[in-house]
């Protein structure tokens, strides 16, 4: 049943490729069509904000839970249609250029995007491997005829190795690599923090005098276990309270808290809402808490202390997904630690020390956002002009 299936997205992506496209029609989407974030979203602001593109039409594509995130985003310059629908399939006929940050599954089940230029920002630094080198019976990435992209987003010489090799079979080539940061990091590299500390810090009801220490942790594939800084001893938040610190923590949305409320009453730890963008959390954060997620390569070009805390040893490695790298900690950005005791030694360390892991930090930053400059959205636009330019999709 599935080969059929395929066939028939094969069938119906190869025929999408007749469509008569239109420049001035673009298409974004995002995380499986179950956010409005991520690179697509910055650099949709960024094209937004060209008087160049006064008369083009920007349409976002997703889930219908998302359709106020739009509004909230964009207002009325970005029309909005929900996966599926009719009118969202008629714009994805007719863009000439479309971006996501996972693939064409950002947009529903069926690709119609033969024809245009499609944009792969991806969502992450591939520390953990993705797509084709995922080492799994299970894995058929790359198998489809119904798969290609036209250009590839990589913010350094070591990511485009790696994308090269989990894309290999998605149309990737040499002159179809944008070389630059990604956009969602945009944020971090301009000028103005101040003021926009102030003011997310405003929106989160958070006291300016606080020490802010992020928790962002990927999600498992193969285990429902996760670490909750709700659930660690009182004792550890009392110390944690007395060092005027407090916890904002956002787990992967495959991975959310149930009993997300502190009831212990030292309003130590927040648990942050899915709507809250990531970027903004590490725009505040004083120190970042992570484990494998690559949320650590963004955080890097901020220059401020970093944590791994691995609650699950090498399991994740062993059980859940391998890593590119041949030492688990070879491209760890900081300490790294597995019991919470020492966390929170290691936390108290980093809150009042910008220079933790100084040096291992620049070391991996270079590593990973090589490509990265402070005109990220600028650099990118030119590049895709460029290289629609020299190819075809």
């Amino acid at each position: 049943m599935k080969q059929i299936i395929n066939i028939a997205r094969s069938i119906i992506y190869f025929l999408s490729g007749l469509a008569v496209r239109n420049t001035n029609i673009q298409v974004f989407g995002a995380w499986l069509g179950e956010r409005v974030s991520d690179n697509s979203m910055y650099y949709l602001k960024y094209l937004i904000s060209l008087n160049e593109n006064e008369f083009k039409e920007f349409v976002w594509i997703g889930k219908l839970k998302v359709k106020d995130d739009v509004k909230k985003q964009f207002g009325d310059r970005v029309t909005f249609e929900q996966i599926g629908s009719m009118r969202s399939y008629y714009y994805l006929l007719r863009a000439k250029y479309i971006y996501v940050t996972h693939g064409f599954w950002d947009f529903g089940k069926v690709n119609l995007t033969k024809g245009a230029y499609v944009v792969q920002f991806w969502h992450g630094f591939p520390i953990k491997k993705i797509v084709e080198d995922i080492n799994s019976k299970k894995n058929i990435e790359g198998q489809q005829y119904f798969e290609h992209y036209s250009m590839f987003l990589a913010s350094s010489n070591i990511m485009e190795y790696r994308m090269k090799s989990a894309f290999k079979s998605f149309g990737i080539a040499n002159e179809r690599v944008i070389r630059e940061g990604e956009p969602r990091n945009q944020i971090l590299v301009t000028d103005g923090f101040s003021s926009k500390k102030e003011k997310i810090l405003h929106e989160l009801n958070i006291n300016p005098s606080k020490k802010i220490v992020a928790y962002l942790p990927t999600f498992r594939d193969s285990t429902k276990r996760i670490f909750s800084f709700l659930n660690i001893d009182k004792h550890l938040k009392k110390i944690l309270h007395d060092n005027n610190i407090v916890i904002l923590e956002k787990q992967h949305f495959v991975n959310r808290v149930k009993n997300n409320e502190e009831r212990d009453g030292l309003n130590v730890v927040e648990s942050i809402d899915e709507h809250i963008d990531t970027q903004d959390i590490l725009l505040i954060a004083d120190v970042l808490i992570t484990d494998f997620s690559s949320v650590f390569a963004d955080y890097l070009l901020l220059d401020r202390p970093i944590i791994h805390f691995l609650f699950d040893g090498d399991s994740y490695v062993k059980n859940d997904r391998e890593i590119y790298s041949s030492k688990i900690n070879q491209e760890f950005a900081g300490v790294t630690c597995s019991e919470v005791n020492e966390l929170v030694e290691n936390i108290i360390i980093a809150v009042n020390n910008d220079h933790f892991y100084e040096e291992q930090r620049r070391k991996i930053n270079k590593l990973m956002n090589e490509y990265s400059t402070e005109k990220i959205c600028e650099n990118i636009n030119y590049q895709i002009k460029k290289i629609a330019n020299d190819v075809k999709p």
